[in-house]
């Protein structure tokens, strides 16, 4: 099989400094009042870890209590795929992890299990949260892992043609042929920047092109909803060797898990985690994935990658394969926290299930009401 890279130009991130400091972002969070009420609970990262922090101990015994590298925000929408030229395989990998740092485990299954009740909350919970504990026992979970979901296994079984192939059309789906105009090729209905972003444009442009990519336009968007909300994205269309490229540069808030203790500078933060979650493939799909600060502000510039998995729409599948996905998701975010749990933290699971299961319910039940008035 020949190796292909489906990945960002290694010179065009390797051409950044690290210019990261500590603290650069200042803490600061979107207006509960002007998020979404309609919006999955993903929305509101920062206000659960807040939220979990302080009410906790009112639930749960001091044993679960166990802290380490955390994902912040699990959800249908943490996983992709990539090819691995080194395997010369399709593989599962993390991604969008702007709210992970350190924090508690517990908590960490707890917004995913939290996530999955705003999707239906008839799903045997119980049975997620055995998932997640048999996850705990596994510290990588191979491609031919039975928990695996058949649609997901299906595309972890892609050739490295048919990956890039996907991602050559996820790319055409952004741009127009026989135009350069940003206005006109993206779907993002990106605009052309406004002065007062020249110099952001600037030296973002200027990263690309000294790496030997080819410019060929910049627009920007702000999002318009989430925990995200306000915060600008650069999006650059690239060409090197005939092949069209995306980049971006997003700005980042600090992470919802700052709510629960104070967390390193983005760039410390992310390498802390990416460690700790290495032999899952941390961030693979975007490459080597860099942070920088410009204007006192941090950002992070990736390549725009296809993800397969998003075409699953799996939050609006039935309620029997809702729960199988749910199960897996569960199974994997244990083996992410494998290197983390200590044995009082596995054994209270194995004793107290039951009593932990009821006590998880009463605490989504009570969030969620609170928040978007689900019970």
């Amino acid at each position: 099989m020949k190796a292909i890279s489906l990945i960002a130009s290694s010179a065009l991130l390797a051409s950044i400094l690290s210019v990261s400091s500590a603290n650069a972002t200042k803490c600061e969070w979107p207006d509960m009042h002007i998020l979404d009420k309609g919006s999955p609970i993903s929305t509101y990262t920062f206000d659960f870890w807040n939220y979990g922090k302080k009410h906790f101990g009112d639930y749960f015994p001091v044993e679960l209590a166990a802290i380490g590298p955390v994902t912040g925000d699990f959800n249908f929408n943490n996983l992709g795929v990539y090819y691995s030229p080194k395997e010369q395989t399709v593989k599962m990998t993390l991604i969008d992890m702007d709210d992970s740092g350190t924090a508690s485990l517990f908590l960490d299954y707890l917004k995913f299990a939290t996530y999955l009740r705003s999707v239906d909350k008839k799903l045997d919970f119980f049975k997620i949260l055995e998932n997640y504990r048999k996850g705990l026992d596994i510290q990588k979970i191979s491609n031919s892992d039975k928990n695996i979901p058949k649609k997901i296994a299906a595309l972890l079984t892609m050739s490295a043609d048919d990956l890039l192939k996907t991602q050559r059309d996820y790319v055409k789906r952004k741009i127009r042929k026989d135009s350069t105009d940003l206005d006109n090729d993206f779907a993002y209905g990106a605009k052309k920047l406004s002065l007062d972003k020249k110099p952001l444009q600037k030296f973002f442009e200027n990263i690309i092109t000294q790496s030997g990519q080819l410019h060929l336009d910049t627009g920007f968007k702000y999002n318009e909803s989430g925990s995200s909300i306000n915060l600008l994205r650069l999006i650059a269309l690239t060409r090197k060797n005939n092949e069209f490229h995306i980049y971006e540069l997003k700005e980042m808030r600090c992470p919802g898990t700052e709510l629960f203790q104070t967390q390193s500078n983005l760039k410390i933060r992310m390498n802390q985690v990416s460690t700790a979650f290495s032999s899952h493939e941390f961030w693979k799909v975007a490459a080597d994935v860099q942070y920088l600060t410009f204007d006192g502000v941090d950002y992070l510039l990736r390549s725009k990658q296809v993800n397969p998995i998003e075409k699953l729409e799996i939050a609006k599948l039935s309620s029997d394969d809702l729960q199988e996905y749910a199960n897996f998701y569960s199974y994997y975010l244990g083996s992410l926290h494998s290197n983390s749990a200590n044995a009082k933290y596995k054994s209270k699971l194995d004793s107290n299930r039951a009593e932990i299961e009821e006590a998880s319910k009463a605490f989504m039940k009570k969030y969620l009401k609170r928040l978007l008035n689900i019970d």
